[in-house]
């Protein structure tokens, strides 16, 4: 029986995916859980766009909602295909063999965390972005000025540890699943998961400094 319960990619993901390599490939749950965390990256996106209309000067429409949230799950769908294809192609370096559809279908678990960080930084961010009140403004040096100084507030700060938190978790859990769908020892798909996901935490760690 194929083993479907996401939450053991959480709780041991090492046993998780040892035991899913001997299912058949599926995408049916690797594309719900990207499209469940697309849609709580929208919740995100769409708390911070209220800042950006602010500055801009942007009357909120009916629409917006919906572009968002549309936005937010083409990114989510798009990230997964890509995250997966610098795992494949870092681990034709060091070897690995793996099939693609399953390295898909196991990077799908690693987004988990990101849904999970969502729910956690919503309520953080809402208040926040409610109660600000900015005047618009129309030099772009100034919008830029007033969004780093908005980045530094200890709300702002939080919300990127969360999710900075998330991706370390998500990287975790990726190792597993690139180690059991490629064939590679841990350490080797340590490496390989470690590189990108190193490089995109000192991302979010230069942009709050």
């Amino acid at each position: 029986m194929e083993n479907t319960n996401p939450i053991l990619a959480l709780l041991a993901p090492g046993d998780f995916f040892a035991a899913k390599k001997e299912d058949p490939v599926g995408l049916n749950i690797p594309a719900l859980l990207v499209l469940i965390t697309g849609l709580g990256g929208a919740g995100v996106a769409y708390l911070n766009s209220q800042i950006q209309n602010q500055l801009i000067g942007h009357t909120p429409t009916v629409l917006d909602p919906v572009l968002t949230l549309i936005v937010a799950i083409l990114t989510a769908y798009l990230t997964w295909v890509i995250v997966t294809g610098i795992f494949a192609a870092l681990s034709r370096v060091l070897y690995g063999g793996g099939e693609f559809l399953r390295l898909l279908q196991f990077t799908s678990y690693g987004f988990i965390p990101g849904f999970i960080g969502s729910v956690i930084t919503i309520p953080v961010l809402a208040p926040f972005t409610g109660s600000l009140r900015l005047p618009a403004l129309g030099d772009p040096q100034m919008i830029g000025a007033m969004v780093e100084q908005i980045q530094h507030t200890p709300t702002m700060q939080t919300a990127a540890l969360i999710e900075m938190i998330c991706l370390l978790w998500s990287g975790y859990i990726w190792i597993f699943g690139v180690r059991e769908a490629e064939d590679l020892a841990t350490r080797h798909a340590a490496i390989v998961v470690g590189i990108p996901v190193i490089i995109a935490v000192a991302v979010k760690v230069l942009g709050v400094l």
